[in-house]
């Protein structure tokens, strides 16, 4: 991209935005079926997940050890907690799932 004092910017046979847009646009899809596929695979799992707060929804929300954001139905006591969450669905960036039996 074009930015002042940089050398790309003084060359020459620079590159459409739209083209730059599509390009972008290429590797976000890419990046996200990639988030998606490896998402898929905790599926069912458990996984420990640290409480961070409440999601919109009034569900709460955490991160696994590998800072995957985690929706879950608990109380807020659970804040600032790490929980073991089964994971029942998983998204391209977020995971949803229930809180272990037996908290």
């Amino acid at each position: 991209s074009i930015r002042p004092d940089t050398k790309a910017a003084a060359m020459d046979n620079q590159i459409d935005d739209k083209i730059k847009k599509e390009r972008l646009q290429g590797i976000m899809r890419i990046v996200s079926d990639m988030a998606f596929e490896k998402n898929q695979k905790l599926v069912n799992k458990t996984v420990d997940v640290l409480v961070e707060g409440e999601a919109k929804d009034g569900r709460l929300s955490g991160r696994t050890r590998g800072s995957k954001v985690v929706y879950f139905e608990g109380k807020k006591e659970l804040l600032f907690q790490i929980v073991p969450v089964e994971i029942k669905s998983a998204k391209s960036w977020v995971l949803e799932g229930l809180l272990f039996s037996g908290l």
